[in-house]
């Protein structure tokens, strides 16, 4: 509003004199410009081009508005022994300044090691603020010459105005502008946070806190105080839920056990070790009064120790849990003597494993192929040292090839054995042969089917009565096997030409188009 009012006087006092060939502008009795103009451009002046000067004269209102928005900030003055001090989780001496965000403060005395406080009395918070956000310039009122039109550039003139005039200086009933008023140090004086200094003392009466809002201006934090030494004695406990592994306590630097008492204010370091030959997979969990403690591993992850120790301020439940694995030794058997037409793989932590060092509780994967040609008609047997692996660990994959995941609780060996057997012809279904023929499951090494096929060469003169016997002998022994040819009979001509086509194509089997039924 006083802003709005100044505006309108501004503008009273704004004349044009068309007549004389000059408009004059007076503020506050003071003559700020005189121009003669051209006869060519009197006309032009208006009512409006004059506003349009005024307005650039008057300072933008929003600046005032952006000092009060601006964020406060709090100094700090004095400083309280034996302790730190945070405004906003950010540590400060004296000195410091930090920013007030949504005008608030907390404040916070925490007292070092060895110290406490008796009462909230032991620390006196005095604010004052300084109202320094509020401050500002006023800005010129001395117009810009960019108002004025380029071809008017006659020397401005100073004839006197008819108007009565004021003494620069003279003090006036109209508000000052500027910040002077609205900041002052009276008014910062008067405005005080006192009523939000009582602190708040923690159950250990470790720290205080103080808690300042609505701050809108810069303030002034004034701390005094001391925190005391803490004699007080508290009782430590472990309770030790530990596997294959255990703590050690410090205090002092010398041993520390359960049920012993401190002084307040004390570090108790603990460090939790793995059994020999064991590792943690998992960090070990340590509870100080149900508080969950930070822990750093050594690079082997066989030791675990409290980062910054525990702080006794209080009667202390130590709660340790957790389990280390044991390294077993694993082997894995050579299976070329008990694992037939067929070949063995392993795996441990999805790579290449031959055998080592295993953690207790993991898995080795065990894959066993049979070759080309050949198939398990009984699932392998696989044993982790004398006891057999169930068949329910076993997983028929791709190719006929059987996974097994062994879990590993002790050194032990891995050993496989089983045999991988020859595919034999089996009864097809109808779509797979010409003209519904059917097809009976057929064993080489019989007698009769064997010489039944080798009589079929009889005319052959490769094949003597040697060699027939040579080739039963391999057969048998599966070192060999038979390609062989069927005659279907009952099939139509285009399975026949079909299947004579097949057969002249595969030289291996000795046989020419004049043998063909």
């Amino acid at each position: 509003m006083p802003a709005l009012i100044r505006f309108l006087k501004d503008i009273l006092r704004f004349t044009i004199d068309i007549d004389k060939r000059k408009f004059i502008y007076k503020k506050k009795g003071e003559i700020f410009m005189f121009l003669k103009q051209k006869k060519e451009t009197k006309r032009k002046i208006s009512f409006f081009m004059a506003a349009a000067l005024v307005f650039s004269l008057i300072p933008a209102p929003s600046m005032a508005n952006a000092a009060e928005k601006s964020t406060p900030n709090a100094k700090l003055q004095g400083n309280v022994d034996n302790a730190t001090i945070k405004i906003n989780g950010t540590t400060a001496v004296s000195g410091d300044s930090v920013s007030l965000k949504d005008g608030k403060a907390t404040i916070i005395v925490e007292a070092d090691n060895g110290y406490m406080f008796d009462s909230v009395d032991n620390i006196t918070l005095e604010t004052e603020v300084t109202g320094e956000t509020l401050e500002t310039t006023a800005p010129s009122s001395t117009p810009s010459g960019g108002a004025v039109s380029p071809d008017e550039t006659d020397t401005p003139t100073t004839t006197p105005s008819s108007e009565p005039t004021e003494t620069p200086g003279t003090p006036t009933s109209e508000p000052a502008t500027g910040g002077a008023a609205s900041g002052s140090s009276t008014e910062a004086a008067a405005y005080s946070l006192r009523e939000n200094t009582t602190g708040t003392l923690n159950e250990t009466k470790t720290s205080i806190t103080f808690e300042l809002t609505n701050i809108t201006k810069n303030i002034l934090i004034k701390l005094s105080g001391s925190a005391k030494p803490d004699t007080r004695k508290f009782k430590v406990t472990f309770e030790n839920k530990l596997a294959k592994a255990g703590y050690e306590a410090k205090c002092d630097s010398k041993a520390f056990t359960s049920g012993n008492s401190v002084t307040g204010g004390s570090i108790v370091s603990l460090v939790v070790n793995a059994d020999a030959n064991c590792v943690f997979k998992d960090a070990p969990v340590v509870m100080a009064n149900d508080i969950k403690a930070e822990l750093t591993p050594n690079k082997t992850n066989t030791s675990y120790s409290v980062k910054g120790g525990i702080k006794i301020t209080s009667e202390t439940k130590v709660s340790i849990s957790g389990k280390a694995y044991e390294k077993f030794n694993v082997t894995i058997k050579d299976a070329s003597a008990t694992l037939k037409n067929a070949t063995l793989t392993a795996t441990y932590n999805n790579k290449e494993f031959t055998g080592g060092e295993v953690l207790e509780g993991d898995a080795v994967i065990l894959k066993i192929t049979p070759k080309e040609g050949y198939a398990f008609t009984e699932v392998p047997v696989v044993k982790a040292g004398t006891a057999t692996v169930p068949s329910s660990a076993f997983e028929k994959v791709a190719g006929g090839a059987y996974n097994v995941s062994v879990t590993i609780e002790a050194a032990t060996e891995l050993s496989v054995s089983g045999t991988a057997e020859l595919q034999k012809l089996t009864d097809a279904s109808p779509s797979d042969n010409a003209n519904n023929a059917s097809l009976a499951e057929t064993d080489f090494t019989d007698e009769k089917v064997l010489g039944s096929f080798l009589n079929a060469f009889a005319n052959d003169q490769y094949i003597d009565e040697a060699k027939a016997n040579e080739i039963k002998t391999a057969v048998s022994k599966n070192e060999a096997y038979i390609q062989a040819a069927l005659n279907v009979t009952g099939a139509s001509a285009e399975a026949k030409t079909e299947a004579t086509g097949l057969i002249k194509n595969d030289t291996s089997l000795g046989i020419n188009t004049d043998n063909l039924s």
